[in-house]
């Protein structure tokens, strides 16, 4: 238990706005195996040394073609996070505009990945926020959480606090994750979207 709260005393501006399992999905086919991780301990420099592993696509140099993008959301040359903790050459991120919607594609979770993690640049509007929603499902359910970033200091790259992924494991104590991100009020980027394996400690 030790390193999961010092993963939550991460600071930032985070409000945990809802979390609810809404009914039980049926399950047609046995789910497929989740896939081995390439793991790094991206956030050493913020006092985190647990190790991640990037969602698909999850730092948008070659596009963004397993997410699901509406609006005027799109990847963005120049939009890079500046630590750059992916790889020294990358120079691309994720566009958010106002009221834009971008949807990482479905991950396969197994025990003990818990928790998601990533980098924001806040828009130059003030009042800002950027609505982040994980959801999981399995045989056994869909769980949703929904969490709130503020822009209290405007267009600058910060680190998000460890997300929480809601835990409906199924049968073959896998489920399945997506992660949603909506700008309200400005241009938000995101970059290098990442998960805690905390099994592989």
């Amino acid at each position: 238990m030790t390193g999961i709260w010092k993963r939550l005393a991460v600071t930032g501006t985070i409000a945990i706005t809802a979390l609810s399992a809404v009914g039980v999905s049926q399950a047609s086919a046995a789910p497929i195996p989740c896939a081995p991780r390439t793991l790094s301990k991206a956030f050493a420099q913020w006092n985190d040394m647990n190790d991640y592993f990037l969602v698909s696509d999850g730092t948008f140099e070659a596009g963004a073609p397993t997410w699901g993008l509406e609006k005027n959301a799109a990847v963005t040359r120049g939009m890079q996070e500046p630590w750059k903790v992916n790889g020294a050459t990358h120079n691309v991120g994720l566009s958010i505009a106002n009221g834009s919607r971008a949807r990482a594609p479905e991950t396969c979770l197994t025990v003990g990945e818990e928790y998601v993690r990533f980098f924001y640049r806040t828009p130059s509007a003030k009042n800002a926020t950027l609505v982040v929603t994980v959801t999981s499902k399995s045989n056994m359910g869909t769980a949703s959480t929904a969490v709130t970033l503020a822009n209290t200091v405007v267009s600058a790259w910060a680190v998000s606090p460890p997300i929480p992924i809601p835990n409906v494991l199924g049968e073959r104590a896998e489920q399945y994750v997506d992660i949603a991100f909506v700008a309200i009020g400005g241009t938000w980027s995101i970059d290098d979207v990442m998960i805690d394996p905390f099994k592989a400690r």
